[in-house]
């Protein structure tokens, strides 16, 4: 999670690029990083079920 991602400048496959650089870690040997870059993210309040929506797309894509 990257709130602000857009303000700071950088784009999404940027910053994926950054994270490629760990290996060791299964999830980017398997190129399963998932990148959240809203504002919102990072914040608790009435958004945060954008946010588990994000999630819920990424671990079950087929879903309405």
């Amino acid at each position: 999670m990257i709130p602000g991602l857009n303000k700071k400048g950088w784009d999404k496959e940027t910053a994926l690029k950054r994270c490629y650089n760990l290996p060791g870690i299964d999830v980017v040997k398997n190129k399963q990083v998932h990148l959240f870059g809203e504002d919102y993210v990072v914040i608790l309040g009435p958004r945060f079920i954008l946010t588990l929506e994000q999630v819920a797309r990424v671990i079950h894509p087929d879903a309405p």
